[in-house]
């Protein structure tokens, strides 16, 4: 385990310069949202990113129990909510952070919808 997580934000797609860090033993993972690359550390990283990456935008430090807020990784079940009822639902369901409702109550007779909630 770690107890730091180093972030790397770049601008663009960086994907095709993945293999030339992946193989470090700090990496952590890539991240690709919108225009944005995110390249994540367990250490500091500049110096590797400097000789193989264009400028980076922004460079965040964060612990890592605030990177997972504080929550271990999981498996989210999600199960037929068919025979269930607000207010019955089942355990796995209740503790995450997800709930799925079969439909809406009924509402002067229309047709019941599914939801997230």
């Amino acid at each position: 385990m770690y107890d730091l997580v180093y972030i790397y934000e770049f601008e663009g797609n960086v994907s095709s310069r993945i293999p030339l860090v992946k193989a470090d033993e700090d990496y952590i993972g890539f991240w690709k949202e919108a225009n944005y690359s995110f390249l994540f550390f367990k250490k500091e990283k500049k110096a590797l990113l400097q000789k193989h990456f264009p400028p980076y935008r922004s460079e965040l430090v964060i612990r890592h129990e605030d990177w997972e807020s504080g929550n271990s990784l999981d498996i989210l079940r999600v199960e037929d909510s068919s025979s269930t009822r607000h207010g019955n639902i089942p355990t796995a369901m209740r503790e995450s952070r997800f709930v799925s409702i079969r439909e809406w109550p009924s509402v002067r007779g229309t047709t019941p919808a599914p939801r997230v909630v």
